[in-house]
C-alpha cells in the first residue's frame, strides 16, 4: 500500500515529453500525482506513480494483466503502464468489468468526481491544475455540449431517411 503523502521525483523515464502539467525534477507528493493522474489524465503522473511503488516496471505490467485476468477482462493485455501503447488491446466488453471494479473503489470514484484539482510542486512556485477533459470542453465550447447525442440523433434520422428512399 503507497503512503501517499511521500514524495516522489519527476525523472525522464516517467515522461513522454508531452506533459504540460509535470517537468523533471519536480517533487510532488503521491496523493497529487494521483488527482493529476485521474482528474487531469496525466499520463506522466501514472508512470511516476508506478515507479513510486517500488514494483520493477516489467512486474507491475505483469501485476496488472493479472488482475485484469481476475477482473475476467479476457481480452485485454497491457504493455505498459498508462495503457496507451500500440500493444495494449482489449474489448469493450473488458471495459465494463473494469468499470464496474472502478465503481467499487471509493478513491478512484471520489477523484474522478472532481472537474479540477490544483497541485504545486514541492518547493515550486507554479501552480499546476489538472481539468477533467469533458470540463475543458464545457467551459472553452459550449456549443460542443450535446454533439455526440446529436451525433447519435442524426444518424438516426439519415438511417430513416435512407429507408424511407429505398422503399
Amino acid at each position: 500500500s503507497l503512503d501517499w503523502n511521500s514524495t516522489t521525483t519527476i525523472t525522464h523515464a516517467d515522461s513522454d515529453g508531452t506533459s504540460h502539467l509535470l517537468t523533471i525534477g519536480e517533487v510532488f507528493r503521491l496523493e497529487d500525482l494521483w488527482q493529476l493522474a485521474l482528474v487531469g489524465s496525466s499520463n506522466t503522473a501514472i508512470e511516476a506513480l508506478a515507479r513510486a511503488s517500488g514494483v520493477p516496471r516489467a512486474d507491475f505490467i505483469a501485476r496488472m494483466n493479472a488482475k485484469a485476468s481476475d477482473l475476467g477482462m479476457v481480452s485485454s493485455v497491457f504493455v505498459d503502464s498508462t495503457g496507451l501503447a500500440a500493444g495494449n488491446v482489449g474489448s469493450g466488453t473488458d471495459v465494463t468489468y473494469l468499470l464496474r471494479e472502478v465503481l467499487r473503489r471509493e478513491k478512484i470514484v471520489k477523484s474522478l468526481q472532481k472537474t479540477d484539482y490544483y497541485a504545486r510542486p514541492l518547493g515550486g512556485v507554479r501552480l499546476r491544475a489538472g481539468y477533467r477533459a469533458g470540463q475543458l470542453i464545457h467551459q472553452y465550447q459550449p456549443q460542443a455540449r450535446g454533439l455526440c447525442g446529436e451525433a447519435v440523433l442524426l444518424r438516426r434520422r439519415r438511417g430513416r431517411a435512407a429507408e424511407a428512399a429505398a422503399a
